[in-house]
């Protein structure tokens, strides 16, 4: 009797292709799953970063809105700042004037902030606000002025008041250089005035300096100003109220220069809110009487009884002002003299009163 092992032979192979076919589904839809599980993780993890950066850049903006209240920064370069939180990186961009455009001015007292926070180094979100920014005490005003002058000394000292909230002092010294006399310091109530700023007249006749100080001591103290030699000399000094303690002049917001005509011409670009302007004048003027512009107030004028070689000095002012451009100028009758000016924009002590608008981009 014949027997066949073929259709036996065949069932096995069936069976063993069955089960590599199962095997392989299995293993793709294993793998499958593995894939949209570490894709989940992923998702996951990103979408935690995310939130996480978002939390950054509003700990970033409360950070910026408090140096602006404690008047420890104003509305311009001061304000940029970057530092590391919680595992991410929070970067915030220089003060603007301007809306969320770039373009559209904003009205004065308000400061648009932008910040920008990196979460693991690959989510980044960006915040921007407008913050409304007054000036804190009022702003700024000018509380006291006086000058004097003297012919052929070396020094002079005097009893000067300053008083109020964040102040301020600014002294102004003019000297007719015959001989190439500079001030070697100027001092009040004992404590040195820093020179800010000087410049010298292009036939070598006259010199000016500005120095400054911020949180002078109050009340009425000694001021001093020294020279190298003796010389005909002006000084003038004005002490302020309401201004920022910590960075009282705007980094660019001064300019000085001089020439030889009947008009002197300075522009000083401020970029900060309700900033005010601060300019000293002096010529080599006999009779003539320097006058500012009409935009100007006149703080102190005095003329040196040094004969031939008078010096006339005089300070001004102007402000509250937007950020722009501000002109300022002195002009006299009668004919052209060596002329000398110096200017500088001083920041009000400002105070971060709320946010009023605030959106997000950098998705």
């Amino acid at each position: 009797m014949l027997c066949s092992t073929t259709p036996i032979k065949q069932n096995g192979a069936v069976s063993l292709i069955t089960v590599l076919l199962l095997s392989t589904v299995v293993v793709v839809l294993l793998l499958s799953t593995i894939t949209q599980s570490r894709i989940g993780i992923s998702d996951s993890l990103d979408e935690r970063a995310s939130v996480a950066a978002l939390f950054l850049a509003e700990s970033g903006l409360e950070n910026a809105v408090q140096r602006l209240s404690s008047a420890s920064v104003a509305c311009d370069a001061s304000l940029a700042d970057t530092f590391l939180l919680s595992g991410g990186t929070v970067n915030i961009a220089a003060g603007s004037s301007t809306h969320f455009d770039g373009v559209t001015p904003l009205s004065a007292g308000e400061c648009r902030v932008n910040v920008e926070a990196t979460m693991s180094s690959q989510v980044t979100r960006r915040i921007q606000s407008i913050v409304s920014f007054a000036s804190g005490g009022g702003g700024i005003a000018v509380t006291n002025v006086g000058s004097r002058e003297r012919r052929n000394q070396n020094f002079t000292n005097y009893n000067f008041s300053v008083t109020g909230p964040d102040p301020f002092l600014m002294v102004a010294v003019v000297v007719f250089t015959s001989a190439g006399e500079s001030v070697t310091s100027v001092t009040y109530d004992g404590i040195p005035v820093p020179l800010f700023g000087s410049i010298a007249s292009a036939d070598s006749r006259l010199l000016l300096q500005l120095h400054t100080l911020p949180a002078p001591a109050l009340g009425a103290n000694n001021l001093r100003v020294d020279l190298s030699d003796r010389a005909n000399f002006v000084v003038g000094a004005i002490a302020m109220s309401g201004v920022n303690q910590s960075n009282p002049v705007e980094p660019l917001g001064a300019n000085f220069a001089t020439g030889s005509s009947n008009t002197s011409v300075l522009n000083i670009n401020t970029t900060t809110n309700s900033a005010w302007v601060v300019d000293a004048f002096g010529a080599l003027l006999q009779t003539a009487t320097p006058a500012p512009d009409v935009s100007q107030t006149i703080q102190w004028s005095l003329r040196n009884n040094g004969g031939a070689n008078r010096v006339w000095a005089a300070s001004s002012s102007v402000g509250p002002v937007s950020p722009g451009s501000v002109p300022l100028g002195w002009s006299w009758a009668g004919a052209a003299a060596t002329w000398i000016q110096g200017a500088l924009a001083v920041r009000p002590a400002g105070t971060a009163t709320a946010v009023l608008a605030w959106r997000e981009s950098g998705l």
